[in-house]
């Protein structure tokens, strides 16, 4: 198994510290003091791990995707799946709020991973693939 990784450009490198992780102030600074430290780097794996924050309609076929990319054991985090509660509302039949539940309860009934709903933000849910 290939254990290559990507270093990031440091242009996506702080968007992903501070749009898309939402990163606290602390760990902010906490980054800037290390950052040019020699052996600090923020790297991808394909085979360790992927996350899917993409357009609604294409959540389970990035997911179906990131199955075939990740290792026995990769992680895959898949975002918005309680988006705002709305899934929760059987009478919400907004069509992202539909694709969101069918994605839920797809990924609920996938034994190819175990998964972990984390309620931060409109939700992340982790699949560990098995």
């Amino acid at each position: 198994m290939s254990r290559t990784t990507s270093s990031l450009p440091d242009s996506i490198y702080r968007y992903l510290c501070s749009v898309s992780l939402r990163e606290p102030e602390f760990l902010a600074e906490l980054r800037e003091v290390t950052r040019t430290h020699p052996r600090a780097s923020m790297q991808l794996s394909p085979e360790e791990g992927q996350f899917i924050d993409a357009d609604k309609a294409n959540h389970w076929n990035f997911y179906e995707r990131a199955l075939k990319l990740v290792r026995r054991g990769g992680l895959i985090g898949v975002d918005n799946t309680l988006w705002y509660g709305k899934p929760a509302d059987p009478g919400n039949h907004e069509p992202d709020t539909e694709t969101i539940r069918e994605v839920n309860r797809r990924l609920h009934a996938d034994a190819r991973a175990a998964i972990s709903l984390v309620p931060i933000g409109d939700g992340l849910t982790l699949a560990l693939k098995a």
